[in-house]
Formats: structure tokens, sequence, C-alpha cells
């Protein structure tokens, strides 16, 4: 919310590559889709053409909305019924049937796909693109099941999509139903097919990025905060929020954001239905890595679906919402379940945490002592909080920022953000979070009304809770000290988890051996040209976790690509081919081009020998293990 009389403009951003990471703890990296391999299907296959809302009347709708307080509306929902085992045509391809389907409603900024099934036998995948796959939504696997069968793709940048599903020759029919389509016709965040236009970076210039100095003691915290796709009727927008601690330290998923971010302001009220919260999407780890804003948008790890626990109203009360997340949180996310403070005292000097319009996690700071104010006719709901300016900029709260955690210099969570006036423009209004000492038990009488019964199940009586990481689950991790190697070469792994793993598992395709049950498996030997993958799973006693690296080892000839148009890379392997001379002789042995590898550029070199075109030439470089001699055909030029 950014003012005393509307909930904030919260706006939805483009989510271009969605990374699944399900309960079970396996990360899967994206890939192409199947049928980007079948361009005559693509071609062929069916569109579904839905009628585009008038936007000149949702305008004029949000114009009067706006001003009785309504959230910002970026698009709408277009009912459907898409059914992928009645709906569309299974086509014949190698090792299965493939399913695709275009979705096109003229005018949309963008398009996202919600699902009331969702249910996908082992092999299957869902893949959700636009018409050239720059976007591309998934893999979509059997472990992105969810309970229930509601779930959500995000967002596909223009006025048309593309979804698509294989199934092996062995699986059943998947279970999908697609029953709405939202029709994005207004958002700052979501770009237009002009690539140049980015899907993230719509904060205001001032606010500080958390990984600046200003959030060098905030590095456990913000691997807390989220933020959240949420959607309400036929409405999504942005909102932050936090994972919290209870006094069980039993690590449950729970997110405490604000209660506005579950409903309309307008007349009549609209709450967010168990369905919706099914379909809403939590993002963990989006920020840059370091103090710039990075040029391309970081990697997603999400979560789908939560249900209500309780809430505190924000016409008379804190504004707070409680929602537990569907799913476990995967090792690799590095969740921290933030402590907080009950104790409602005004603590001086802190930060807050949080996803402007979306964008990429942000830190704002504040060195005065916390005033208790309210937000409506109930005194002593809300902290009001001044910002000030810092090394970095000067942090403020925008739309998006609503839910997102206060915290006190301690790192405990005092409040959750309401809103306020302050802008990149009007830094020195306040700002207003609900109180977590008034959300604690004052809210109401019942559980569904306070935070106390769920944050301290065991009757503590705790004024204070540090914050956590789940330090029992295993977290899956390595590295290889050769990525690119020369046909027939070795490999060495080196295992990297946290959390002291008892037990490993690994698979290497393409390899031999392919399995290995050591910690750092050493020697594995590359027989085949090509790229493959690399997957551990470890355990501890009380969890365990996978890591799928697609594509990690890439094995290739001494010289490559043979034969060339010019352009040649050459490979030394593990050897260190850096001052020594390159040599290039024709069939009669005459040497004819001549050049040193450079320093500082690694195992692979690549060089230009176009003017050499059309015959064949033998390319000859030394490593302290010898020379190598290769021979390459260089075609005439195009």
């Amino acid at each position: 919310m950014r003012n005393s009389t509307s909930i904030p403009f919260i706006l939805i951003v483009l989510l271009s590559v969605f990374f699944v990471k399900p309960s079970s703890g396996q990360y899967l990296k994206p890939e192409l889709p199947v049928s980007i391999g079948f361009p005559d299907l693509l071609r062929q296959v069916e569109t579904v053409k839905l009628k585009s809302p008038d936007v000149s009347i949702l305008l004029q709708e949000d114009s009067s909305s706006e001003s009785n307080s309504d959230p910002y509306r970026m698009g709408v929902s277009l009912p459907v019924r898409i059914d992928c085992s009645m709906d569309g045509t299974w086509q014949d391809v190698p090792g299965g049937k493939l399913w695709i389907l275009k979705i096109h409603s003229q005018g949309a900024m963008g398009l996202g796909l919600y699902f009331n099934k969702f249910q996908l036998q082992e092999g299957c995948t869902v893949y959700v693109f636009d018409s050239a796959a720059t976007q591309v939504l998934g893999a979509f696997t059997n472990k992105s099941n969810p309970t229930g069968g509601f779930y959500a793709s995000g967002i596909i940048p223009g006025s048309e999509l593309v979804f698509e599903c294989f199934r092996p020759i062995t699986a059943v029919m998947p279970d999908i139903i697609i029953d709405e389509v939202l029709y994005v016709y207004r958002s700052s965040g979501i770009p237009k097919v002009n690539a140049s236009i980015k899907d993230f970076g719509g904060s205001g210039a001032c606010e500080v990025n958390i990984n600046c100095n200003e959030g060098q003691n905030w590095q456990d915290e913000k691997h807390g905060v989220v933020r959240i796709l949420v959607k309400v009727g036929g409405a999504a927008f942005w909102c932050s929020g936090s994972l919290v601690n209870n006094t069980r330290n039993d690590y449950t998923p729970y997110i405490l954001t604000a209660d506005h971010c579950a409903h309309n302001a307008g007349a009549p009220v609209v709450y967010a239905s168990p369905a919706d919260l099914a379909k809403w999407l939590f993002y963990f780890n989006f920020e840059s890595k370091d103090c710039s804003n990075p040029l391309q948008k970081p990697t997603l790890y999400s979560s789908v679906g939560a249900v209500k626990i309780a809430s505190g109203s924000l016409v008379s009360g804190s504004d707070f919402f409680l929602a537990m997340l569907n799913q476990d949180i995967p090792g690799n996310y590095m969740p921290f379940y933030n402590g907080w403070d009950r104790s409602g005292t005004a603590t001086t000097g802190g930060v807050c945490i949080h996803h402007p319009q979306g964008d990429i996690k942000k830190i704002s700071t504040y060195d005065t002592t916390l005033i208790s104010s309210q937000w409506n006719t109930t005194a002593g709901t809300h902290w009001g909080v001044y910002w000030h300016a810092t090394t970095s900029g000067n942090g403020i709260t925008e739309g998006g920022s609503s839910g997102s955690p206060l915290f006190d210099l301690t790192g405990h969570i005092v409040g959750s953000l309401t809103g306020g006036n302050s802008s990149c423009s009007n830094l020195l209004v306040p700002d207003y979070f609900g109180k977590f000492f008034y959300s604690w038990d004052r809210n109401g009488s019942g559980d569904s009304t306070q935070l106390r019964p769920w944050l301290d199940p065991v009757n503590t009586g705790a004024m204070v809770l540090p914050g956590t990481y789940n330090n029992d689950q295993v977290v899956a991790d390595f590295s290889a000290d050769i990525v690119t190697i020369l046909l027939g070469g070795n490999v060495n792994f080196s295992d990297q988890s946290l959390r002291s793993p008892t037990s490993w598992a690994w698979s290497f395709e393409g390899a031999d051996p392919t399995t290995s049950s050591k910690q750092s498996p050493e020697g594995i030997r590359y027989s085949k040209l090509g790229s493959y993958d690399v997957k551990l799973i470890v355990r501890n006693d009380h969890s365990s976790d996978t890591i799928i690296r697609k594509n990690y080892i890439r094995v290739l000839p001494a010289i490559y690509p043979n034969p060339s148009h010019g352009i040649v890379s050459i490979l030394s392997g593990k050897e260190n081919a850096e001052g020594n001379p390159i040599l290039v002789y024709n069939d009669m042995g005459k040497l004819v081009y001549k050049t040193t590898w450079p320093f500082n550029t690694g195992n692979v070199f690549s060089f230009d020998l176009s003017l050499l075109a059309g015959n064949i030439f033998f390319v000859s470089f030394s490593t302290p293990k010898g020379i190598t001699t290769s021979k390459i055909l260089l075609l005439p030029k195009h």
C-alpha cells in the first residue's frame, strides 16, 4: 500500500525463465522445449484465440476504483477450459507423443496460465514459451505436481504463447486443465515484445540493492525475504513477505506478509480464495550478485501455492497475513526463518528488505526511533518510520514492497509494511508497518486473528526469538576441475554439499563409469563427443537433496568446428598451452600461419583462418605433455 487511502500500485513482472525447485529438492535447469526440434509441427499447431477485454473500459474502472482504495490492477483473467486429454492433437515424435497449443489474445502485453489440474507422470515435461522461444518457462515435470492440482506458470510477454506437453511412450495421459489465461494490459514491469525493455529493474533509482555495503550485515535475514506473485480473483500483483521462525524451531514454512495483499479494498470486498492461494508464486533469492544492477534477470527459485493461517484486518488492525507454503523449501534456496520481537518496544535503527515493483531485492535503512502510530482509526497498530540516505542511495518503499519485514538492529522482525507516501522524489515522509506486537494477539481473540498460536505453539511466552537456518537440511552442490575437455579426457569431481551429508550418489551421463558412491570421484572418463549432464544426490540422517547440472561437461576434439569457414577453436584439455606457439601448415608441410596462445585465456583459444580457406591444413600446438597436431578442412567463404 502506497498511501493512506489506496492499496499500493503493485506491478506484475515478466518471468522470463521459470526455475522449478519442487518439494523433493530436485533443481532443474531449463532446456529448450521439445517442439523446437520440430518446426513443421510448430507451424501447423492449432491456435486458440481469446477475445480481448476492452482495455479502455478497464482503465476507466481502474481510475475510479483506485480512488476508492482498490489495488493496482495490471491484468484480468480470461476464463477458458483447455484439457490436454480432449483438446488439440497428440503428435508422434521420437520417444513419445507431443501436444502443442498456441494461445493468442490481441493487444496483450503478456499472457499467463492458471491451472485447476496439473498432474504429470515421470518422464513428462511441460513448457510455456513465446513463438520465438526467447522466453521459456519450464521444464515442469512430475516433481512439480502440486497438492490439489492448482498451479500457475508465470507470464510470457506479448499477445501469444505456446504451451507444450511431452509424454514418453510408457507414460499415461497427463491430467492438465487450463482454467484461466491472465491478460496483462498494463504494467511497467512487463516488457513489450521489444527485447531491449527489461522485465525487471522497474524500481526507483534511489533504491539500494541488498548486496551493497548496506546489506553486508543482513546476509542471513535476506534469505528469508521473498517476493510474492499474488492472485486475488481475476487480478494479479506483487507483494513482499518473509519466512518466520516459531518456538518449536521446526522450520514450518510460514510466510508473513500484509493482509491487504490478499484482498481488494473496494465494494464488494473480494478475498483470495483457497484456489487463488494455491496459485500464488513465492520467489527466493531474487537479487543482484553485488551492488550494481544486473543486465540479465537473476535465476528464479520458486515455490507454488500456500494456505491461509491467520490474518489481521487493515481496517481496524495491524494488516498482517500469515500463510504456509504448500511445499517444503529446497535446501539450496538457503531459506532463513527470520526471528521476531513482540515486545512492542520502539527500537532505534534497522532496515526493511523488500521487492519494490517486483524488482530485485532492495534494502532501506532507518536510524531514528520508531513512532507509534496507526493506519486507520485504531491507535497503536503501526510503526511510523523515516528512511535516511546511505552510501549507495536512499532506500524507500514502493508498490510491491507491501508485506515486507521491518527489522530492528538485532535482526528481529518488528513490523510488516502496510504503506506510506515515500518515494525517490518524496524522501522525507514516513511509511507505516503493522506492529508485530499488535499482530501477536491484539487483532482478535481467535487463533485465526493472531500470530501467537502459530509462532509460539508450545506457549513459551518468549518475547524475542532468533532466526535460524534449517541446520539439518542437507544441500547438494559440487564442482569439477574442468568442464570443457578433450575427447577421452578425465574429470575430477569435488563434493561441495552443505550440512554434513553421509552418502553420495553420482550419475555421469556419457561417462565411464556412469555412477559413483564416492564423496569426490576422480578420473571420470568421457570418450564420446557431446554435452553431458551430471547429477548428485546427497543424504544425511534428516534429509536428502538432488542437483542436476544440464550439459555440464562438454567433450570436444582438439580442434573444432571441423570443417570450418575460418574461425577455429583449439582445446588443450587440462594442460597449459599459454605462451606456446600455434603453427598452421598446408598439406605440403609449409608453415602458412603462426600465432601464440595468449595468457589468461584458459584451455580454449579461438582464432581466424579465413584467409586460408579452401584446403586442408594441419594445426599444431604444444603443452608440457607434448605436441598436438590436428587436420582441419577450411571451407571457402560463404
